[in-house]
């Protein structure tokens, strides 16, 4: 972890002399292979890693991508998976008080959008409150992408209305 922190010193220098806040990172993507548990584990290590870079940066946030899709063959699998993926930051979380935050996502086909994890709000939902039983504590919420849900067709105003406190600032 020194070794990545001190990477990034010269960006801490150049964001607090020029008063730059961040509100929220984005972590590497994806997370998840199907078919490579090694690639899934390693990448899980990234970002639990780049939890403790967003504690030195100061960014109370980082966003993670669900990307598992399985095109709804099998939900029960989808939501096991995730949540299990997820609950392998709680510890990153907890020791440097970042929000792990979930995204609507959309998936493309042959230049049609459609459906992807968490583009439903009431899934959103169950994730981020699953996972914060799960902590314990709310180490976990989501980071709306109005553009992602405009192409997936959503009701903003449903979408953040049933989001509610979940939504990160």
């Amino acid at each position: 972890i020194d070794e990545i922190i001190d990477y990034y010193r010269p960006l801490k220098k150049a964001l607090d002399e020029n008063d730059v806040k961040i509100s929220m990172t984005h972590a590497p993507y994806p997370i998840y292979f199907p078919d490579n548990e090694r690639k899934s584990d390693y990448m899980i290590s990234v970002v639990e890693k780049m939890i403790a870079v967003c504690a030195f940066l100061g960014s109370p946030a980082i966003v993670v991508h669900a990307n598992y899709s399985n095109d709804g063959e099998d939900l029960k699998k989808e939501q096991e998976i995730i949540i299990n993926n997820f609950t392998r930051f709680i510890p990153a979380a907890k020791k440097y008080g970042v929000t792990v935050c979930l995204e609507n996502a959309m998936r493309a086909f042959n230049g049609y959008i459609y459906e992807g994890t968490c583009t439903d709000a009431v899934e959103a939902c169950y994730y981020v409150d699953t996972l914060n039983n799960i902590a314990g504590e709310n180490l976990f919420g989501f980071c709306f992408d109005t553009g992602h849900a405009l192409a997936a067709s959503r009701d903003l105003y449903r979408y953040v209305t049933t989001l509610g406190s979940r939504l990160t600032n």
